[in-house]
């Protein structure tokens, strides 16, 4: 019988194609949207390494003199005993901006471009620049951050153009630049305020213009920078950026700055980073709820599927029996029938949910404004949802064809085979008898047919089970998530108010500002 396996797939052509294609969409779900999130992650590493996002940064309260990152950019005996690949600095600070008329929050930040670290990319620039290496040498020049121009998102953004004006407040006193290009920065993903903590894009402006021009206005032309970022020699290596931040934090206060008028952070410790990584999880942890319910629908209509094609077999079915064949033969026809149609629904499914995987991560590198993409094939993801799918299709094929095997041939032969064994009360019925609640609910309800229904009844009470599940498990997380949150409020005070000075003081100007409204 196992040679007619072939001859009886051609019969059933549509039902064998049915379940192929199911398979394959099985697959391809599970495998393919889990399968995204660690192309994402690579994509997102490759346009990190690629253009140099800080592994390190300090931030100084106090502005210090530039001479510092001098001394320490051209000791290449100190970069190499640090492990330091590369080293700059910059002045970052926040202000608002206008642009048509309109007041934006925005992020300023002052470079000498091309930069070394946090390498920006330039997406456009003005007609009038020849060389893209002097976009920034104008004092008047100017370059706005990607998700802001509108570029990376279409309905996202103020859709600047080339050589609009945009006037910079500086510290009360504005002053006008003109747009010279479009620029994008992998360390802004999300273009994360730092104060709320809230993704602002396209809302919150990120500005590059010439290092002496901000030192001009904030420093009245004193060679500072409030930020040095550097990168270590082995990418994203914790242990050695951690060691490379001591170093450089010791030779920070044997210059005297105040070790307490500085801030260090990791890389995987940036706001924006953070939110990625949350949404990056929040993605694979959608591609394994939407691979279970497609689990969930592959297993009751495969096993609807085969329960017919078993049913609409069953007089030659008989027919075998009464020729002496035996019920592990006629079952294991069927396994294979849908083992056969499993194997094809497999290998169409996983190039189908690499295109799946592909596209996605396509799209969320678009909405980051990313450049590069990594081509990574992640095998497990598409090994486990292939495996699991097989499972799913050979416990179906003998669930379904079960109940055939236990039949005589005269009962495969005639109209239905399914027979009623317990004539009088069924178990289930006998048991509830003994609570008085039962009669009534039994007269108004059909408990007799769900009793005598058991395939239909299960398949019901799971699926309603699942979603209670699922419902219960989102309101479980979403209560979690504030009750973590709200802890580690009190426990580490976060602050309940922010003032961000746009002209930085001494911290003992504040304090005794402070105590002298106090007293």
């Amino acid at each position: 019988m196992t040679k007619k396996i072939f001859r009886e797939i051609r019969t059933s052509k549509f039902r064998s194609f049915s379940i192929v294609i199911l398979v394959a969409f099985t697959v391809a779900f599970l495998g393919g949207m889990r399968a995204s999130y660690p192309m994402i992650l690579e994509t997102y590493n490759l346009n990190k390494e690629t253009y140099n996002v800080a592994d390190g940064r300090f931030t100084f309260f106090q502005p210090i003199q530039q001479n510092n990152l001098s001394v320490i950019s051209t000791n290449s005996t100190f970069l190499t005993e640090a492990n330091i690949d590369q080293i700059d600095g910059r002045v970052i600070f926040y202000s608002d901006i206008t642009l048509d008329g309109e007041k934006f929050p925005a992020i300023i930040i002052g470079t000498d471009y091309p930069n070394k670290v946090n390498q920006l990319v330039i997406e456009e620039s003005a007609s009038d620049i020849e060389d893209v290496d002097e976009i920034l040498n104008s004092n008047t020049s100017c370059l706005v951050e990607t998700h802001f121009a509108g570029r990376a998102i279409s309905f996202v953004g103020q859709d600047v153009q080339m050589n609009d004006t945009i006037s910079i407040n500086f510290a009360g006193f504005p002053v006008d630049f003109e747009v010279k290009g479009i620029a994008q920065d992998t360390d802004f993903l999300y273009v994360v305020d730092e104060s709320s903590l809230m993704p602002l894009m396209g809302e919150l402006a990120v500005i590059w213009i010439n290092l002496e021009v901000v030192q001009q206005y904030l420093f009245s032309g004193d060679p500072l920078i409030n930020q040095i970022l550097f990168t270590v020699e082995e990418r994203f290596d914790k242990e050695m950026t951690l060691a490379a931040a001591d170093i450089l934090s010791y030779v920070f206060t044997s210059n005297n700055i105040d070790a307490n008028s500085l801030k260090f952070e990791i890389h995987d410790e940036t706001a924006d980073y953070k939110m990625f990584t949350s949404d990056a999880g929040a993605l694979d942890s959608m591609g394994t709820i939407f691979g279970i319910i497609g689990m969930i629908v592959c297993a009751t209509i495969i096993l609807n599927t085969l329960s017919k094609l078993v049913n609409s077999q069953r007089k030659n079915i008989g027919l075998f029996f009464a020729m002496g064949s035996r019920r592990r033969t006629i079952l294991t026809h069927y396994i294979l029938v849908t083992l056969i149609l499993a194997i094809f629904g497999v290998l169409i499914g996983i190039p189908l949910g690499y295109g799946i995987a592909y596209g996605m991560v396509k799209i969320v590198s678009r909405m980051y404004g990313t450049h590069e993409f990594a081509f990574y094939l992640p095998p497990n993801e598409f090994l486990i949802g292939g495996s699991v799918t097989f499972g799913i299709c050979l416990i179906a094929s003998i669930i379904s064809a079960w109940p055939i095997t236990t039949v005589t041939p005269r009962e495969a032969m005639t109209a239905t085979f399914t027979r009623i064994k317990t004539k009088g009360k069924s178990v289930s019925e006998k048991l509830l008898g003994w609570f008085p609640i039962f009669k009534p609910i039994h007269m108004a309800v059909p408990l007799r047919e769900i009793f005598m229904k058991k395939k239909k009844t299960i398949i019901t009470i799971f699926a309603l089970t699942t979603s209670m599940v699922f419902l219960v498990d989102s309101l479980a997380m979403e209560y979690n998530m504030y009750d973590i949150m709200r802890s580690n409020f009190t426990e580490f005070n976060t602050y309940d108010v922010q003032i961000h000075l746009e002209t930085p003081e001494s911290i003992e100007k504040i304090l005794s500002f402070i105590f002298k409204n106090n007293a």
